[in-house]
């Protein structure tokens, strides 16, 4: 016989109890740390600068702002953040809510679907400039575009017992031109996410 309404109610809210009680009594693994400021994607870095009361309050393990411009290019920023463990209360962010506290309106906003899996793209405009952005999370190794989708990742690696670690992308340029600065982004991400992953081997080898 096929449960009630009222009685799979019931059942989800039981489940979601019983995982609630698995993340508070169960500690998950800690995944080999990984140092985001040694990202190097093989392009001529300059640092930028972070606000402190920003960095106090995201929380994160590791953190690197960097600018790059290739050689008579528009400048890409990249904003790379590591968390180890993501938790109730989490401070993992979207930047639909840094950019408008910052002074930017988001003018546009799609989602972007490739073989490397999801990101969402910004316009933003400050009333003078206009910025292209992408930005992303990773989450054992895949891209997700969603803070949702972190939170439901967080349970099922928890209760699986693997680690909860996330690593979170946002890069930005000038829109010069809608076609060159998507160009300048695909490439820049092609080469974060693959210094992401080296900088993961490298930290399973060290601990391992």
């Amino acid at each position: 016989m096929r449960p009630s309404p009222p009685a799979l109610a019931a059942g989800v809210m039981v489940a979601a109890a019983v995982a609630a009680v698995g993340l508070r009594t169960r500690t998950p693994p800690a995944a080999p740390p990984i140092d985001v400021t040694r990202l190097d994607p093989g392009a001529p870095w300059v640092d930028a600068p972070m606000d402190a009361a920003f960095l106090d309050q995201l929380g994160a393990r590791s953190v690197s702002f960097r600018v790059v411009r290739e050689a008579g290019d528009e400048p890409v920023w990249v904003f790379v953040a590591y968390f180890d463990h993501q938790r109730e209360g989490s401070q993992v962010h979207s930047p639909r809510h840094c950019y408008p506290g910052s002074g930017w309106s988001i003018v546009e906003e799609r989602r972007l679907r490739g073989a490397a899996g999801p990101v969402r793209e910004l316009v933003v405009d400050d009333g003078r400039r206009r910025r292209l952005v992408r930005f992303w999370y990773r989450v054992d190794g895949r891209r997700t575009d969603s803070v949702l989708a972190i939170k439901r990742a967080m349970v099922l690696d928890a209760l699986r017992g693997h680690a909860t670690d996330v690593v979170f992308v946002r890069i930005s340029t000038p829109l010069d031109g809608r076609r060159a600065a998507r160009a300048r982004l695909e490439r820049m991400a092609r080469r974060i996410d693959a210094g992401i992953d080296a900088l993961r081997r490298a930290g399973r080898t060290t601990d391992g």
